[in-house]
């Protein structure tokens, strides 16, 4: 499986665009064209695993609404996964 790795796209004063309430990202590389990724394609690519899932959070704070074991153990996988990636740089 390859890895894609997006970058937040700006607009002519730098400013991340957004649409929909969510950043436009543009692919910048795929994992295999590059011979390592940077630290910030994989916090990028991070970031991207992680925001389906932070309304859970923002749920618990606003509702008090208990967020399920799976999530909270699903983002653990993904830190780890990355942390292990940076590692290796």
């Amino acid at each position: 499986m390859r890895n894609e790795v997006y970058k937040k796209k700006l607009d002519k004063e730098g400013n991340p665009i957004l649409k929909d309430g969510d950043f436009v990202t543009e692919l910048v590389s795929t994992e295999g064209e590059d011979d390592k990724l940077t630290i910030n394609q994989l916090n990028e690519m991070q970031y991207n695993e992680l925001k389906s899932t932070d309304w859970y959070f923002v749920r618990k704070v606003e509702l008090d609404v208990e967020v399920p074991n799976e999530v909270i153990e699903y983002r653990l996988a993904i830190r780890k996964k990355y942390d292990d990636l940076k590692k290796d740089l």
